[in-house]
Parts: structure tokens; C-alpha cells; sequence
């Protein structure tokens, strides 16, 4: 069976990636799995922090008299 190797480009009119995403590829690579876990984290507090924030702009919390 005929595989091409992992990450390279299929076809002849492939595009070839685009610089930011073999960047970011090349990082993740060199990331060890406790940076990957932190980022992970950070990224999951960071989204509940805007969540519990949108969340209170859509409560209002204004004055108790509402049309």
C-alpha cells in the first residue's frame, strides 16, 4: 500500500501550510506535556471568565423597578 509520510502535502496542486500553523505545529511539538497542561488550564479559565462575565452583562443587575 502507497502512504505518504505524516504532514506532507497531498496532491500536486496541494498548498503547502501556511507559516503560523507550522509555527504553531513546531511549538506544540517542542512543548513537553506540563506546558501543554498549563496552557490547557489557562485556556479553560480564561473561558470561564469571559462566560461568568457575559453571563452577568445578560442579567442586568441594574435597579429592581423593569418595565
Amino acid at each position: 500500500m502507497n502512504e505518504t509520510p505524516a504532514g506532507a502535502s497531498r496532491g500536486r496542486h496541494a498548498k503547502p501550510p501556511s507559516e503560523l500553523s507550522a509555527r504553531w505545529n513546531r511549538m506544540l511539538a517542542a512543548a513537553s506535556g506540563r506546558r501543554r497542561l498549563a496552557a490547557a488550564g489557562a485556556g479553560t479559565a480564561s473561558a470561564a471568565v469571559v462566560a461568568s462575565l457575559a453571563a452577568l452583562a445578560f442579567t442586568g443587575g441594574g435597579s429592581g423597578t423593569a418595565p
